[in-house]
C-alpha cells in the first residue's frame, strides 16, 4: 500500500471518529432550542426527550454506552434515567458551566434526578453544577420529602462535583418535625459505587448509601463537604440479610448539625452514621478515616462517628482512624459519644477528639467485643470513655492514649486517670498501661507542636497492621516504620532534632 493511500485512509478514519464522538454528545435543556438536534446548548433537546425511553439505547443519536449528556441552563423538571452504560463506556450526565436544576421542591417523595436498575452511570456536576429546592422547609411554602439525586440498584455508578442545596431548610430549635426523608444524594444497593467531591447542605440526610440486599460491595464516599444536616454521611442496612463488604468513608468535612434540633427530639445528629441492625444484616471491612467533623451540633448530638449494630446484625473488622473531631457546641449534650462503637473486632486508632467544655460530651464509647483502642488523644469533655462492662462487651487492647482536661464524670462514669489504669470489669482489662494524662499542646489547627511531648513518639507503631492508609497521617505524612514510635492522634510529628551537636571530621 503506498503512502498517499495510507494518509487518505487515516484522514477518513479521523473524520468518522470525529462524527462518532459528536454523536455521543447530547445536549438537554428545559425546553427544546434552535434546531432541536441536541448538538449543543443552543439546539438542545427538551427534558421530555431525555425522559423518553425510546431515545435510549445503542442506536446512533440515542443515549447509550459512552454517551455524555450535557445539561444546559436552568432545568426545573425532574430527569429520569432510562438506560445503562456498559463496561466499555459509562453514560455521563454532565452539568455544563452554570447549569442548575432548580424548583420550589422536587416532591412529594420525588428527586431532581433519579434512576432505577441502571448501571455504569456517572453524574458529574462539572465546574459548578447545582441541584436545589427554593421553598421547602420550616415556615416555607412546602414541607415535603424530596431528594437531589436518587439511584436505586446502581452498580458502577459515580456521583461527583455536585452542589445540592436546600432540600429541606430546618430552623434551629423549631418544633418542625417534617423533612425526615429529605436528602441530597441517595444510592440504594449496587457494587462499585463512588460518591465524591460534592457539597451538600440543608436537608435531613446529606449523603446516604443503603444496602437492602445481599452481595453489595466496594462503596466509597470521600472528599465531600456536608453541613446543616441531621446526618452528614450514612451507610445503612435497610432489610434483613442485607450485606455490604468493603465500604470506606474518608476525607469528608462535616459540620454544624445544630439546625436539626427539634422539640420532640426525633433528630439525633450524627456526622457519620453506619448501621447494621436488621436480622442477618452485616457490614464487613468498613474503614472510616481522615474525616474532619466539627462545629455546633446543638443539644441533640448523638455522635460524630456512630458505628451502630443491633444484636440481630453484625459489623465486623471496622476501622476508624486519623479522624479529627472537634466540638464547639454551646448547648449541653451527652449522646453516645463523639466516637461510638458497637461493632466487633473494631480498631480505633490515632484519632484526635476535642470536646467543647468539661460540662458535656463523651470521648469514646465501646459496646462491641474484642475491640482495640490505641493512639488517640481525647480532651476537654465531661467524660473520656465509656465501656459497657456487660457480658457482651470486651476490649482486646486499650492503650497508648492521651487524655487532658476531663470533667467530673472522668473515666467510665467516674474516677480519675490513675484509677482507670487499674480498672477492670467483665471482659475489659486493658486500661492504658502506657497512656498519659497530660496537656497535648496542640496548635490552633489541632496538630502537634514542639511542646507536644505527651504525643510525640508516645504512640504504638501500627505499621504491622499493613494498612497503607493508616501508615500515613490525616494530612498524608508518612508515619515512621518500625520500631520508631508514632505520634498520638491524627497527625504525625517528627521528634525534635538534637541541638548542640557539631560535625566530627575523621
Amino acid at each position: 500500500m503506498n503512502r498517499p493511500f495510507k494518509f487518505v485512509l487515516a484522514a477518513i478514519f479521523l473524520v468518522l471518529a470525529a462524527r462518532i464522538c459528536r454523536a455521543n454528545q447530547i445536549y438537554i435543556a428545559q425546553n427544546a432550542g434552535g434546531g432541536n438536534t441536541g448538538a449543543d446548548c443552543a439546539d438542545a433537546y427538551a427534558v421530555s426527550w431525555f425522559n423518553t425511553g425510546t431515545n435510549w439505547g445503542s442506536t446512533a443519536g440515542h443515549i447509550g454506552p459512552g454517551t455524555t449528556v450535557h445539561l444546559c441552563g436552568m432545568i426545573s423538571s425532574s430527569l429520569t434515567i432510562q438506560g445503562s452504560g456498559s463496561n466499555s463506556g459509562s453514560i455521563t450526565i454532565l452539568f455544563e458551566n452554570g447549569a442548575i436544576m432548580s424548583a420550589p421542591n422536587w416532591g412529594p417523595n420525588g428527586s431532581a434526578l433519579t434512576g432505577s436498575g441502571n448501571s455504569y452511570i456517572t453524574v458529574d456536576g462539572g465546574t459548578n453544577g447545582t441541584i436545589q429546592a427554593t421553598s421547602n422547609g420550616t415556615r416555607l411554602a412546602t414541607t415535603v420529602d424530596e431528594s437531589g439525586v436518587s439511584l436505586y440498584n446502581c452498580s458502577n455508578c459515580i456521583i461527583r462535583n455536585l452542589t445540592i442545596a436546600n432540600m429541606y431548610v430546618h430552623t434551629y430549635t423549631s418544633t418542625d418535625e417534617n423533612g425526615q426523608n429529605t436528602g441530597g444524594i441517595y444510592v440504594a444497593d449496587g457494587n462499585n459505587v463512588a460518591i465524591y467531591n460534592n457539597i451538600v447542605y440543608d436537608m435531613k440526610w446529606c449523603i446516604a448509601y443503603s444496602f437492602n440486599t445481599a452481595g453489595n460491595s466496594n462503596v466509597a464516599i470521600y472528599g465531600n463537604t456536608a453541613y446543616h444536616c441531621d446526618h452528614g454521611v450514612a451507610v445503612e442496612s435497610g432489610d434483613p440479610n442485607a450485606t455490604l463488604v468493603g465500604a470506606s468513608v474518608y476525607g469528608n468535612t462535616i459540620y454544624d448539625g445544630y439546625l436539626w434540633d427539634d422539640g420532640a427530639v426525633n433528630n439525633h445528629h450524627d456526622g457519620i452514621h453506619v448501621w447494621s441492625v436488621q436480622n442477618g444484616a452485616a457490614i464487613t471491612g468498613l474503614q472510616v478515616y481522615n474525616n474532619y467533623i466539627y462545629g455546633n451540633w446543638g443539644t441533640n448530638l448523638n455522635a460524630f462517628i456512630y458505628m451502630e449494630v443491633a444484636s440481630t446484625g453484625t459489623e465486623n473488622n471496622s476501622l476508624a482512624f486519623n479522624n479529627l473531631l472537634v466540638d464547639s457546641t454551646t448547648l449541653s449534650h451527652y449522646g453516645c459519644g463523639y466516637l461510638c462503637v458497637m461493632g466487633n473486632s473494631a480498631g480505633i486508632y490515632n484519632n484526635t477528639i476535642v470536646g467543647s467544655n468539661t460540662a458535656s460530651g463523651v470521648g469514646i464509647n465501646i459496646y462491641g467485643t474484642s475491640d482495640t483502642v490505641e493512639n488517640n488523644t481525647i480532651g476537654n469533655m465531661l467524660e473520656v470513655t465509656g465501656i459497657s462492662g456487660s457480658a457482651s462487651t470486651s476490649v482486646a487492647t486499650w492503650d497508648y492514649n492521651n487524655y487532658y482536661n476531663v470533667g467530673t464524670n472522668g473515666w467510665n462514669g467516674g474516677g480519675q486517670f490513675a484509677s482507670w489504669q487499674g480498672w477492670c470489669a467483665t471482659g475489659v482489662c486493658h486500661p492504658d498501661t502506657h497512656g498519659s494524662y497530660a496537656n497535648p499542646n496542640l496548635s490552633a489547627a489541632y496538630t502537634p507542636t514542639a511542646n507536644s511531648t505527651a504525643l510525640v513518639q508516645a504512640a504504638l507503631n501500627l505499621s504491622g497492621l499493613s494498612n497503607s492508609r493508616l501508615d500515613a497521617d490525616k494530612s498524608g505524612v508518612t508515619r515512621p516504620s518500625q520500631p520508631t514510635m508514632w505520634t498520638i492522634g491524627a497527625y504525625q510529628k517528627a521528634p525534635a532534632s538534637p541541638v548542640g551537636l557539631g560535625a566530627i571530621v575523621r
